[in-house]
């Protein structure tokens, strides 16, 4: 399959603005998943809608996805969004897919792509539990949460073929990469991946365009 074209075929772009221009282009623009009450319920409504009504008429969707995360509630209603949809979502990564964004970017469900200097950064995921919430309600959010982070690994196990650190080989067994995700969600930490680093751990399929080059040894 040739690269993404941006405004042929169909085009959601994960961008900085809302934008909307479904009728000659047919691109429409957001930016998060959300950190705030108006933002995420904006957010959410505005890229539900739109998949859904480009899903009306014939032809891919590309996914452009320059993005910090958010919760997990909103990163779920998009993906089981893409997966009921008739036309196939490729994924493109430009700039950085960071948190739920990584799920999102490997859930894609036609070609998953990075750019050449794109980064990825994944972490333990979260439904938010707030400081002023009542210790009866934290505790059942919190269980909620340990079955979200679950579903969360396992998702991420389905959708990607990491490599095992010690021997370089693709991790075959399932439970074996729920284990691999998992050390980085549940141990603490982050863990960033090049473009290429995405591709070899199956995040992506490909890297679409030119690869980046090597950055120079430090003192030369």
């Amino acid at each position: 399959m040739a690269g993404p074209k941006y405004d042929n075929p169909t085009v959601f772009n994960f961008l900085h603005d809302y934008g909307c221009d479904l009728r000659g282009r047919r691109v429409f623009n957001h930016h998060h998943m959300g950190v705030s009450e108006d933002s995420f319920a904006l957010g959410i409504e505005y890229v539900s809608r739109n998949l859904l009504h480009l899903d009306k008429s014939p032809g891919p969707v590309e996914l452009w996805i320059n993005n910090s995360g958010g919760w997990l509630h909103e990163m779920w209603a998009i993906i089981d969004i893409m997966q009921i949809m008739d036309n196939p979502v490729h994924t493109v990564c430009y700039g950085n897919a960071a948190s739920a964004a990584c799920l999102l970017l490997a859930s894609g469900t036609g070609t998953r792509y990075a750019l050449p200097h794109a980064s990825f950064m994944w972490h333990a995921g979260t439904t938010d539990i707030s400081d002023d919430i009542h210790f009866p309600d934290a505790v059942d959010r919190m269980k909620w949460e340990l079955r979200e982070n679950d579903r969360w690994l396992d998702q991420m196990a389905r959708s990607t073929s990491p490599l095992n650190p010690d021997t370089g080989k693709k991790i075959r067994n399932h439970k074996d990469r729920v284990a691999f995700w998992g050390h980085y969600a549940r141990g603490g930490g982050e863990l960033w991946f090049d473009a290429k680093e995405m591709v070899v751990n199956g995040v992506v399929d490909e890297i679409w365009g030119q690869p980046a080059p090597k950055p120079a040894k430090s003192g030369k």
